[in-house]
């Protein structure tokens, strides 16, 4: 072979390795965009859920307050009808509040802690070492952004179930002074009366 012709297959090679190399590397930027997409789809999704649930469970509340309502209206007309004494204070829904307690999260991760595999020394001098290490880069650049991913994901849920429970929280406590409010105004109102003498405290003997 002569030397014109080795040097143009040598060239040949050499656009083969780079055309494959990006290749690879094409690929592999694609894939950590897949991965980005779906790691967001998940992210969306989960929180989308999430909410659903907590909506629901504001939805059951609300009913459980409203029953109690219906409850408080019915014990009174039966009181009135009766002549029963009827201590309306033990018809109040008095507020507890709740404790928020959030799942354990490891601190975040750091890229120092996800340092690539490195290639052995000899195995640096012989062909296809360069690709191989940035192989193994990619693979520890994924790992790592999976990892924050997933480290964020968490946070944001975290700070959704601490916003929905606050939510809840004000919405049971402004129930509860509310339905404290009423059930004093009407106590007020009925021991106005003049037939509702002799009533203590909060109990009324309905006369």
């Amino acid at each position: 072979m002569s030397r014109r012709s080795f040097a143009t297959s040598m060239r040949s090679i050499a656009r083969e390795a780079a055309r494959a190399q990006r290749m690879q590397e094409s690929a592999q930027r694609r894939d950590v965009a897949e991965r980005q997409r779906y790691q967001k789809w998940a992210a969306k999704k989960a929180r989308e859920d999430y909410l659903a649930s907590r909506l629901g469970e504001t939805e059951e509340m609300t009913r459980s307050i409203q029953e109690a309502d219906e409850a408080i209206s019915s014990l009174l007309v039966r009181a009135l009808g009766c002549d029963p004494a009827v201590e309306l204070s033990s018809t109040k829904i008095p507020f507890s509040p709740g404790i928020f307690s959030p799942a354990y999260i490891p601190p975040e991760p750091q890229k120092e802690d996800y340092a690539p595999q490195r290639v052995a020394f000899l195995a640096r001098f012989l062909p296809g070492a360069r690709p191989k290490q940035e192989k193994f880069n990619a693979i520890a650049a994924t790992t790592y952004e999976e990892a924050l991913a997933t480290y964020r994901k968490k946070i944001f849920d975290r700070e959704a179930a601490r916003a929905a429970f606050n939510f809840n929280e004000e919405r049971k406590k402004l129930e509860a002074e509310k339905n404290s409010s009423e059930i004093d105004d009407l106590i007020a109102r009925l021991t106005a009366r003049e037939h509702l003498a002799g009533c203590g405290n909060s109990s009324l003997v309905v006369g």
